[in-house]
């Protein structure tokens, strides 16, 4: 919704009431560590896609929204001071996927998210290298299945030859 603050937020705004966006000069990593070093926030934070309530703990810890916010305070040192809000057993369970999924990534959060992860050594440096050789063995297998598709026989050839 950033991108589209100074169009929205006027349109939003009413007598009395002036809307504005904060927090632009800040990635979104940065605005989540700013967020995670508020005591409410650790009892109170809600930034899931599909809430659950079960047992007090709002954020489903599956959903994309959760599973960015989850690694990021993790590589921020910060997750243990959220587990009144968030799963981290069903967070275990997603969390070498998502790191997994986020290493293919090509938006620009994720990638901010990536690097974030890499610096605080979630994910090793030669992710790039195994990441390429993955694509080259990706690459070879499409292009060998590719061959051995051109290679079936014509189509007149497939017709049954009559018995003598």
């Amino acid at each position: 919704m950033g991108h589209v603050d100074p169009i929205l937020l006027p349109l939003l705004s009413q007598h009395g009431i002036r809307l504005m966006s904060a927090g632009g000069s800040y990635t979104r990593v940065q605005k989540t560590l700013r967020v995670g070093e508020i005591p409410l926030a650790r009892r109170t934070l809600d930034v899931c896609t599909r809430p659950i309530f079960v047992d007090g703990i709002t954020n489903c810890s599956q959903c994309f929204k959760c599973k960015r916010t989850l690694i990021t305070l993790e590589a921020g040192g910060m997750i243990a001071d959220f587990s009144n809000v968030f799963d981290l057993r069903k967070w275990s369970e997603v969390r070498t996927k998502y790191l997994q999924d986020l290493t293919w990534a090509r938006d620009p959060l994720s990638q901010e998210v990536l690097g974030f992860a890499r610096d605080a050594g979630l994910i090793p440096r030669y992710g790039r290298s195994t990441k390429a050789l993955t694509r080259r063995i990706h690459s070879r297998s499409r292009a060998i299945a590719h061959q051995c598709v051109t290679r079936v026989t014509p189509k007149e050839s497939l017709t049954p030859r009559p018995r003598h």
